[in-house]
């Protein structure tokens, strides 16, 4: 399975911050948050990531992961230009080249989660994967999202996008799972209202085929869509005050060593370029199941 980032949007909401730099370099608390994605599709087990980004992002994006050598650490990240901006499915086509023969974890990369049951449950859809995975999130206001309908079996019955009466409190996320061949379904969209080509429209396209399910994560999830300065400020604080009384997430060395592809003493040569008492955390953190 390989990983996509998407990472290309235009973030006016975000302005005048990202005149200065792409959103998913801004940093939520203490890392950028392109961190929070890139680690956990490694510790899901992903090695090959696509960050689909602007021309204008690019540099930044490599200057900042030659802190590590990800290759030597089995791990490969590529980055795709995206030179217009028509919608969430052109961008992830953008990749057909690098990824059509394999099946690709998608993420939208401003989205973040604190959820410690999250990559068991990568691992799980990963392995009873058909068609399209969405994975959603029970939320107290579900108008202001896509709405999923589902069975008991998780099997999508509908997708209603912002419904002015919800038919559940399931929303979708930034986060789905897509069998080998999903690029033939994107050929298959049209623009919408928009003018942008949807990966909603993609998910519908398998339902109509009873091939969509949904991935209901735990009520205690926490999920953050950070578009908005204030969301980010939210995430920042939640992730602070999570990171002082459990573990640190978003880490690229704990991601490493969760995944088995460095060991303890190479953990501590990597993060050796913090403060001593960031590395004290980041080792508390290893040692906690």
């Amino acid at each position: 399975m390989k990983g996509v980032i998407l990472t290309a949007g235009k973030a006016t909401r975000l302005r005048p911050s990202t005149l200065a730099i792409g959103k998913v370099n801004l940093p939520i608390y203490d890392k950028p948050m392109i961190f929070y994605s890139v680690s956990l599709m490694i510790e899901s087990g992903i090695k090959d990531i696509y960050i689909v980004c602007n021309d204008k992002d690019e540099q930044l994006f490599k200057n900042l992961f030659s802190f590590i050598d990800l290759k030597k650490c089995g791990i490969n990240i590529n980055f795709i230009i995206e030179n217009k901006t028509l919608g969430s499915a052109y961008a992830l086509n953008s990749t057909k080249h690098y990824c059509e023969d394999d099946d690709v974890l998608l993420m939208f990369g401003d989205n973040i989660f604190i959820d410690n049951t999250l990559i068991s449950k990568i691992k799980k859809t990963q392995e009873t994967l058909e068609g399209v995975s969405v994975f959603g999130l029970k939320v107290k206001d579900p108008t202001r999202y896509g709405v999923v309908e589902k069975d008991k079996n998780g099997n999508i019955i509908s997708i209603e996008e912002k419904p002015k009466i919800a038919k559940s409190n399931l929303v979708i996320i930034g986060l789905m799972m897509l069998k080998k061949g999903f690029y033939d379904y994107i050929a298959r969209l049209k623009p919408s209202i928009r003018g942008e080509y949807e990966t909603t429209d993609m998910v519908n396209l398998y339902l109509k085929e009873g091939k969509a399910k949904v991935v209901e994560l735990d009520d205690n999830c926490e999920w953050f869509d950070t578009g908005t300065h204030d969301s980010m400020l939210e995430a920042s604080q939640k992730i602070k005050d999570y990171q002082k009384k459990e573990s640190i997430i978003g880490s690229i060395e704990i991601a490493l060593y969760r995944a088995g592809l460095i060991n303890k003493n190479e953990f501590k040569n990597l993060i050796s370029i913090y403060t001593d008492d960031y590395q004290e955390k980041l080792l508390k953190s290893i040692e906690i199941k």
